[in-house]
This record gives C-alpha cells, structure tokens and sequence, in this order.
C-alpha cells in the first residue's frame, strides 16, 4: 500500500514538474491562447503523449491556473484513456523572483487528479516511456503525431528556472494496477488529499529524472 501510494504521488509529482516546465518555457506577457499552444507543445515534446490544456488563466497577482489538463495514455494500451487528468492546477509563484529568471512556485496544487499506474508483468510501468523520453536528448525525442505549433528563437530564450517549494494533492483519485504479482494487486484510493511544506524541488531546462 505504502509502496502505491509512494509511485503515485511521484508520478502526480513529476506531472507537474512537466507542466510546470512547460510554463517556464513561455514570456507570460504572451496571449494566453499563444502560452497555451507553447505549454501543450512543450508538455507533448518532454512526454512523448498527447497532452490537453482545456483553459489557462493567468493574474500577474494571483498565479497561473490550468483547467482540465490531461496526459494520454501510454500509446503500447491502444486506449483513449487519460494517464493522468486533472480538473485544475493552480501555481502562485513569487512575482519579484521573475525578474532574475527564477520561477519560485510557493503554492502548487493538483485540485481532483485522476491518476492510473499499471505495472505490467515485465515489470515495467505505463510511464516508463515518459521517464526514457526525458532521459533522451532533445533531438531523440518521440513526438505525437499530433504537436502545437513550434517556438521560434526568441521564444526560447525566456525559459526560466524553475523553484517549488509547497505541494499540495487536493480530493485526488490514485488508482494502482500491479500485473507483475501472480495475483493482480488492484488499488482504489478516493478522496486522496495531500500536502507538503518547506521543501524546495529545482529543476533548471534540461530536466533530468531517474525510475
């Protein structure tokens, strides 16, 4: 149980890593509609899946908030299943900190994540390939088939670094499949909240992760 519960919350982590990457990539004086394109593009590119931003919200005061985000599925399942979904991500970042180039999240919350871990019998996991697709260099990459419309050169110098320092999981669904046993191991958590304070978790582009 502890042993899901850990994969879990690292996954739900590491997808906000990506989208939280994915923003840092983008000059916030952009049209909203243009930073999401750029933060599905780059989300898409350090995935390797298909990934949906159904609205993002941004006030220079109260933060950046992403509704309706969703990873696709590993494409090996053949499903049009979401791996992970999440009704909203709110991220309230210290304004000054922008100025050096810093991203200082000092509130991130998934609100409602859905998320699934299978574990297959070969013991590798459905997002194992999002894990090698951030190990790759940037040309190896896979991209979906279907991609946003690409950053030009002057987009990309406004990437930033990136500081989260509060995490927070808020009525989460974390779901765990273990095919690997010789009893499959299904686990349903509902209701799943989550927080964590004073910690700082930094990632400066490329974002480097090990399994």
């Amino acid at each position: 149980m502890k042993k899901a519960v850990k994969i879990i919350f690292i996954t739900g982590l590491v997808f906000g890593i990506i989208i939280t990457a994915a923003i840092a990539t983008v000059p916030l004086w952009f049209p909203l509609e243009k930073v999401k394109e750029i933060v599905v593009e780059k989300a898409q590119e350090m995935t390797g899946r298909r990934v949906v931003v159904g609205d993002l919200k941004f006030n220079i005061f109260r933060g950046i908030e992403l509704h309706n985000v969703a990873i696709g599925e590993n494409p090996a399942y053949k499903t049009d299943r979401a791996f992970i979904k999440d009704e909203l991500i709110v991220l309230r970042y210290n304004l000054f900190a922008l100025f050096a180039k810093k991203l200082v999240i000092h509130d991130f919350s998934l609100v409602k994540p859905r998320i699934i871990i299978m574990k297959e019998k070969d013991r590798r996991f459905n997002f194992s390939d999002i894990v090698e697709n951030l190990q790759k260099p940037e040309k190896q990459k896979n991209l979906p088939a279907k991609k946003a419309p690409k950053q030009n050169d002057n987009d990309k110098e406004a990437a930033f670094d990136i500081i989260i320092t509060s995490i927070s999981v808020k009525g989460g669904e974390l779901r765990y499949v273990d095919r690997s046993k010789e009893k499959i191991q299904d686990i349903l958590i509902e209701n799943f909240n989550f927080s964590m304070e004073d910690v700082i978790l930094s990632a400066v582009k490329p974002i480097g992760i090990s399994a």
